[in-house]
C-alpha cells in the first residue's frame, strides 16, 4: 500500500516497463536471498514447475503490475488498494475450479465479507 501511494506521488510518469522491471528485480533479489537461506537451492524442473513459474511471472507479475500502474496513472490508487482485498478469495476460487480444492464454510464466509467490503468501498457517495 505504501509503495502504491509513493508511486502515485513521485513516479506517476515512469514508463510501465521500467517500473515493473525495477520492482520485479528488487523483489527477485530479496526472495532469492531468503530462499537460498532457507532451502538447499536445488529445483525439480518438472513441467508443473515450469508452467507455474511462467504463469506467475507472465500473468501475475507482468500483467498485474501493468494493470496496477495504468490504474495508478489514471488516478485510481484507492481502487488498486481495494482490489488487493479480493486477491485471496479469487485465488481460493481458482483453486476450487482448477485444482479441485474444497472450501470450508469459514473460507466462504470470509470471501463474502471481503467482496461485500470491496463493493461498499467502491460505491459512489451521494451528495
Amino acid at each position: 500500500m505504501a509503495g502504491t501511494l509513493y508511486q502515485k506521488r513521485f513516479c506517476a510518469g515512469m514508463d510501465l516497463r521500467t517500473g515493473s522491471g525495477i520492482q520485479m528485480t528488487v523483489s527477485a533479489l530479496a526472495v532469492t536471498a531468503l530462499a537460498l537461506w532457507r532451502e538447499p537451492g536445488v529445483a525439480d524442473w518438472s513441467a508443473e514447475l515450469i508452467g507455474a513459474t511462467l504463469w506467475l511471472g507472465l500473468v501475475n507479475s507482468i500483467g498485474a503490475f501493468s494493470l496496477m500502474f495504468v490504474m495508478i496513472r489514471r488516478g485510481q490508487a484507492a481502487a488498486v488498494a481495494r482490489l488487493f482485498y479480493l486477491i485471496p478469495g479469487v485465488s481460493a476460487l481458482m483453486g476450487v475450479a482448477l485444482l479441485d480444492e474444497h472450501l470450508g464454510a469459514l473460507s466462504l464466509a470470509g470471501f463474502v465479507v471481503a467482496a461485500a467490503a470491496v463493493g461498499l468501498a467502491s460505491m459512489k457517495r451521494g451528495g
